[in-house]
């Protein structure tokens, strides 16, 4: 089983979504904040860990979308509290057990942990499809897709499968060419057989259709 590298993951989930301030972009609440913003805001981030400590005590009351908040600015950092990080995930799907951008989340976070894509990571990136499966969130949908090709030799065929016909939603509803040419070239140079799976997609809109 081949070791994931934590730096480059955590760098494919920082580029989808761009932060300006404090202020975290959020799409369906979900979000993963840029980690250049994270760096220009280092003077904060004794705050930010105040807060998620706060967040984490016994009688907090904090919302899913402070807790995801929270949880993407300790994952987007250089160096991830990854203990904390999870608890926080934890505490956002006790909140919400459909939460689909926090099961991603967490099967980001159970894959760090792990060095690979566990069973556990599996299951959580089967709740996320579960919850969202061909839902309006680009983002998400993006994500998976993403975080599918950097892992792939340890992807279950099954969740290969789901990501694929969730980003084909990119292609005919979304109109995201560009980053679907984009992953499609990482994937060929990977040896990962990117046009077929696309293929296998059962999907009421065929590419000659909108192209």
């Amino acid at each position: 089983m081949s070791a994931i590298n934590p730096s480059i993951v955590r760098l494919v989930c920082g580029t989808l979504l761009l932060a300006a301030g404090i202020a975290a972009v959020t799409i369906t609440g979900f979000a993963f904040i840029d980690r250049s913003s994270v760096r220009s805001l280092q003077a904060g981030a004794p705050e930010i860990g105040i807060l998620a400590t706060e967040c984490l005590e016994p009688d907090a009351r904090c919302s899913t979308s402070k807790l995801i908040k929270l949880a993407d600015f300790l994952i987007a950092g250089d160096e991830i509290d990854q203990a904390k990080a999870h608890k926080l995930v934890r505490n956002a799907l006790e909140n919400d057990e459909q939460h689909a951008g926090a099961w991603a989340l967490l099967a980001y976070l159970e894959t760090v942990k792990s060095s690979a894509f566990t069973d556990d990571a599996a299951d959580a990136m089967r709740n996320s499809i579960l919850y969202c499966p061909l839902c309006d969130n680009k983002d998400l949908l993006r994500w998976r897709l993403s975080f599918t090709l950097q892992v792939w030799d340890e992807v279950p065929e099954d969740i290969r499968a789901k990501v694929f016909e969730g980003a084909d939603l990119l292609r005919w509803w979304h109109l995201d060419y560009d980053f679907l040419e984009e992953q499609g070239n990482f994937a060929r140079r990977r040896g990962i057989p990117f046009d077929f799976y696309r293929s296998q997609v059962n999907t009421p809109v065929r590419p000659e259709e909108i192209y």
